[in-house]
């Protein structure tokens, strides 16, 4: 429901800006009772009456009153209390219908003027003062919890809300020794009350009020509040690894995004791969008999598509730098061959395509292992290890392989790049059906004669009507006889029978092996 809209004249009145109150409507229901009830006690009431409030309404009425331009968007829904809000509403000059100023742009009249909102303000305040004054001396504002909340600030803002009205108050909760608060973080004293109301034959329902009972509950709620707080920080420090990643990362991808040039990478990431494999397959101070030289050229081959590069015709004399200088200078030349071939601009274009694509998928997959790193990470806390300590371990060891096996990968596909030519393919010439000329079609009524079905229906029509039709007899299949050619040297020739062709051996073995 929209309540009222500012026109134009009244947005400029109010310098172009307007309040807009959204929330819904509530109708409060106040009871006067004598006393407070008891635990299970029904108490008659002597005078309620329903009064219509919340934040919206509150806010969208005193903005009507002090003249400034507002918009209320409210539910008033259909129930019981539809009709007596939309009565209240229209009383405190909340219309929808209404207008703030007529055609002529003169204030309506049907709408409270400037004195009469003057009025209704000092009015208000003098019902509120009275109500005050009425509240304080019945003895302030009582808060009645059924429950304690885990968190000592709950409560503490129930007693605010009393305090920031004048009204210091009182407040009251109820609490079970039962209730999980107590029954886990109680301790021992909460322990020595259940036994005493039991030596005592106290009854259940019956309230305990003392300051050792409160004493327990607050330190309950401050056990409870340390927990949660250990909770969200261990959290939060297993968030601060994968952050670290996460900015690594972005960052990367973001520089490609915004153009980083990567030719001044590609250097560096071929010098890191090589050294990688070398220091993996040929370690120093050991003889080139004992190398594996193998491996190297599998890998070289691997990364190049191409098997031109040979260990051998190196001349390293037993020093792994100079074998890497020379892979180094090979991987090079191929990486120059190819951004010939494809040309400077679309090698450029090429390589930032491909090092996002890379980035996308590795880090995806990335954060996939380090969730179920991060599901099983806290059984190593039996082996006496700190779970976050070890989680952090592994993730740099996973980051670590991330980024050579990505940057790896990388140099493979930039090496690997081939150019790919879309040929015209000839049409081809409209085949012939191998079935054409050797199959026969019928219409379904001769397929009916032949088979005989179509027989026995016109004798069925023909018998009476009270005599049984016989049932009608197979036709007899017509017989057919295979001959071969004439002119074939093996026509009727016997599977069994010695081969025409004078080999010594069976028909069957011979020519008639694939028949």
């Amino acid at each position: 429901m929209m309540v009222r809209k500012p026109n134009e004249k009244e947005m400029t009145m109010g310098e172009g800006k307007a309040v807009l109150a959204v929330g819904a409507i509530m109708v409060d229901m106040l009871c006067q009772v004598p006393r407070l009830p008891r635990s299970g006690e029904g108490i008659v009431v002597e005078e309620s009456r329903a009064v219509v409030g919340g934040c919206a309404f509150n806010a969208a009425n005193v903005l009507r009153q002090l003249g400034a331009p507002y918009e209320l968007f409210a539910p008033v829904g259909c129930g019981i209390f539809a009709g007596f809000v939309e009565r209240e509403l229209r009383e405190r000059g909340l219309d929808p219908d209404a207008e703030p100023l007529t055609e002529d742009g003169e204030p309506n009249p049907a709408l409270p003027t400037d004195e009469q909102r003057a009025d209704a303000l000092a009015e208000a305040k003098r019902v509120c003062a009275e109500e005050h004054d009425q509240v304080i001396a019945a003895g302030g504002l009582t808060v009645i919890g059924t429950e304690r909340h885990e968190s000592r600030r709950i409560d503490n803002q129930l007693r605010g809300r009393a305090g920031r009205q004048g009204d210091p108050g009182t407040t009251q909760f109820y609490l079970s020794l039962e209730d999980d608060l107590m029954r886990l973080f109680g301790g021992n004293r909460m322990d020595s009350i259940a036994r005493m109301m039991e030596k005592t034959d106290m009854p259940e329902d019956m309230p305990i009020q003392a300051g050792m009972v409160s004493k327990a509950i607050e330190g309950a709620q401050r056990q409870v509040e340390s927990m949660h707080f250990a909770a969200r920080k261990n959290v939060l420090e297993y968030d601060d690894v994968m952050n670290l990643q996460r900015v690594a990362i972005y960052s990367e991808r973001n520089a490609i995004l915004d153009g980083k040039d990567m030719d001044e990478r590609i250097p560096e990431i071929i010098g890191d791969a090589v050294e990688a494999v070398v220091a993996e397959n040929c370690p120093a101070k050991v003889p080139s008999d004992d190398w594996d030289a193998k491996a190297v050229e599998l890998w070289a081959a691997n990364m190049t598509g191409r098997d031109d590069f040979s260990v051998a015709e190196v001349d390293h004399d037993d020093d792994p730098a100079v074998l890497s200088e020379a892979l180094e200078a090979y991987l090079e030349d191929v990486f120059a061959s190819k951004s010939e071939q494809l040309g400077e601009p679309v090698m450029k274009m090429l390589e930032g395509q491909v090092m996002l694509r890379m980035i996308d998928t590795r880090w995806m997959a990335h954060l996939q292992e380090m969730d179920y790193l991060k599901a099983g990470i806290g059984l190593r806390a039996f082996g006496q290890r700190d779970p976050l300590v070890e989680y952090k371990n592994e993730a740099y060891n996973a980051f670590q392989n991330l980024t050579s096996s990505m940057y790896e990968d990388y140099l493979r596909t930039l090496l690997r790049l081939q150019v790919a030519v879309k040929q015209e393919q000839p049409a081809l010439a409209e085949d012939k059906s191998p079935l054409d000329g050797k199959v026969s079609y019928s219409s379904p009524e001769q397929a009916l004669e032949q088979t005989g079905v179509g027989a026995a229906r016109k004798q069925a029509a023909a018998s009476p009507s009270g005599a049984p039709a016989a049932p009608p007899k197979p036709a007899a299949a017509k017989p057919q006889t295979y001959t071969k050619d004439k002119d074939d040297p093996f026509a009727n020739v016997g599977r069994n029978e010695p081969c025409p062709c004078g080999s010594g051996l069976k028909y069957k073995k011979c020519h008639g092996r694939d028949q």
